[in-house]
């Protein structure tokens, strides 16, 4: 279907090209940028909770945070046990998070993180292996065991590994 004008005051095919040529100015100019990115590093392990089991196949989630508030205050000066399930590992952290954004944007980045010492981890494999991410790893990453609901996340990080 081919565009034509309302009226003499129409603009809308002159502001299309000059958006797409803002556009691709600006995706060849990024294309030439370098970013330094440093220095955390972080293995994001994130869950969500049982909140009752019919089975081994049969369960229902923990939907929302007040959920998991409400069973900790049940809990309060006890004990309690909630079955978390693994629903996927990753790379994480400001610095690791931030160059996989940037470079999709074909900036050339130089990383400095800690991403496992002596060796990169398999986790930050993606990052590592790419010949736009100069990636250099300093110490062994922190952890965060993060539980994730509908409304948000409870995130539980240990950046121990990267002061040893």
């Amino acid at each position: 279907m081919k565009y034509h004008k309302k009226n003499k005051f129409d603009v809308t095919f002159e502001t299309l090209n000059s958006v797409i040529k803002k556009i691709m100015d600006f995706k060849q100019n990024l294309s030439s940028k370098t970013s330094f990115l440093g220095f955390d590093g972080y293995i994001d392990s994130l869950y969500f909770l049982v909140k009752s089991r019919k089975d081994a196949l049969n369960f229902q989630k923990m939907k929302k945070m007040n959920e998991f508030a409400e069973f900790v205050s049940k809990v309060a000066g006890s004990s309690g046990n909630i079955e978390r399930i693994l629903k996927k590992k990753t790379s994480g952290g400001f610095a690791p998070n931030t160059a996989k954004a940037l470079n999709a944007l074909g900036i050339k980045i130089n990383l400095v993180a800690a991403m496992g010492y002596p060796n990169i981890y398999d986790v930050f494999t993606s990052l590592s292996s790419k010949e736009s991410i100069n990636a250099i790893s300093f110490s062994n990453p922190g952890e965060t065991l993060g539980l994730e609901f509908h409304d948000g996340k409870v995130l539980l990080p240990d950046f121990s590994n990267i002061i040893k």
